[in-house]
Order: C-alpha cells, then sequence, then structure tokens
C-alpha cells in the first residue's frame, strides 16, 4: 500500500515539473517574440547643401586628369628579370566661383514718370511678400535706345531688336499729365508678371516722348 502511495506520488512531482518546465519554455518564447518586434533604428545619414544666388556667382567644376606610372620588377627565374609599368590615372575635381558684378543705376537717375512707376512695381512687389527689384545699368540703357529706336522701326522690328529679352512696351497719345504714370503702371502689372514672379532681380525702363506720343519700355530679368 505505501509502495503504491509512493508511486502516485512520484507521479505528481514529475507531471509538476513538466508542467513548470512548460510554463517557462512559453514564457521564455513570447519574450523573445516581443523583442523581435522592436524596430531596430536606421542610421540616418545628414548631407549639408549649400544654396548660391545665381545672379551673384557661377561655380565651375573643372576636371583635371593626372598619370601616375608605377614601374614593378618581378624576378621570374635566376637569369631572367622582368620589368613591367603600370600606368594609374587618378581624376581630380578642382571648383571655382566666379561672382559676377553687376553694375545698378540710382533710382534718382529716372525721370519723374519712370521713377513712380518703378515705385508703384516695387510697392506692389513688396505688397506680395516678393523682393524689389533694382534697376540694371545694362538693360537699362537698352530700355532707352529701344524706346527711341521704337517710332522707327516699329513693333516688328521693335520684337527682332529685343529679341532674347522680357520686355514690356506701351504707346499712347491720350495720357494726361496727371495720371498718365499711373496708367502705364497698371497695364504694366495686368500685362507682365514683375509684380508676382519672385525669380526677377532686375528691370530696366524708360519713357520717350514723340510731339504728343508717349513710349514707354520695361525690360525685366
Amino acid at each position: 500500500m505505501r509502495d503504491k502511495e509512493k508511486i502516485i506520488m512520484l507521479v505528481t512531482l514529475i507531471i509538476f515539473i513538466v508542467v513548470l518546465l512548460l510554463s517557462f519554455t512559453v514564457i521564455t518564447y513570447f519574450n523573445i517574440k516581443e523583442e523581435n518586434k522592436v524596430p531596430k533604428h536606421d542610421k540616418t545619414t545628414i548631407q549639408e547643401s549649400t544654396t548660391t544666388k545665381e545672379s551673384t556667382t557661377e561655380t565651375t567644376t573643372k576636371i583635371v586628369t593626372e598619370a601616375v606610372t608605377e614601374i614593378t620588377t618581378t624576378k621570374t627565374s635566376s637569369t631572367k628579370v622582368t620589368t613591367t609599368a603600370t600606368k594609374k590615372i587618378t581624376t581630380k575635381g578642382i571648383t571655382t566661383t566666379t561672382e559676377k558684378i553687376v553694375s545698378i543705376v540710382n533710382p534718382s537717375e529716372l525721370d519723374e514718370w519712370c521713377l513712380n512707376i518703378f515705385n508703384i512695381i516695387n510697392d506692389t512687389r513688396k505688397r506680395n511678400g516678393l523682393n524689389t527689384l533694382s534697376l540694371k545699368k545694362d538693360i537699362r540703357d537698352l530700355a532707352i535706345d529701344a524706346s527711341i529706336k521704337w517710332e522707327s522701326i516699329h513693333d516688328e522690328g521693335l520684337k527682332s531688336y529685343l529679341y532674347g529679352y522680357n520686355y514690356y512696351g506701351y504707346q499712347s497719345n491720350i495720357l494726361s499729365s496727371n495720371n498718365g504714370y499711373k496708367v502705364i503702371a497698371n497695364e504694366t502689372l495686368k500685362n507682365t508678371d514683375v509684380g508676382t514672379n519672385k525669380y526677377l532681380n532686375y528691370v530696366g525702363i524708360n519713357i520717350y516722348k514723340v510731339d504728343n506720343k508717349y513710349y514707354f519700355l520695361i525690360i525685366y530679368e
């Protein structure tokens, strides 16, 4: 009888140990599974960038190739020596920055109407949150020259003369002395993007008057 009780106790102990081992195995399995769910951190590469204004600087990269000759001597036997020349070519990039020089005209050199039109355009750009335009000498001189020629070369000739430039021309013989510049400024803003284009930096303007007729030109870039 006692032997039977001992057997029952032994079986019970074995079952308890098996259950304990199974429980430990299950807990360990789920812990490993949860650890595998934790995302691994990726390496982040931060690249620095440099922004330069195209209107003021130009960056040029020149490729320079250097040739280096390496002499390798190999002794192939007790009496024969072989010499091999190997040429290695190294390519290097040399970057240079060139600054553009832009001649700017003082707005005070403009006549009254041109100055008023210039100020209206820049006031409009300010309201639109944009930079103000500067008077660039070369396109200012071109506007003067083209407005004087306009009467003789007509519209088609003017188009050819100013080929490659962004410009707007306005001519009228009914402008009043009181609000004539306002009419020209409004027509310019309506027919061009000088008041809204964020990429513009420079402008050249001129008004040429013959008898009672006004020839107005604006060139912008």
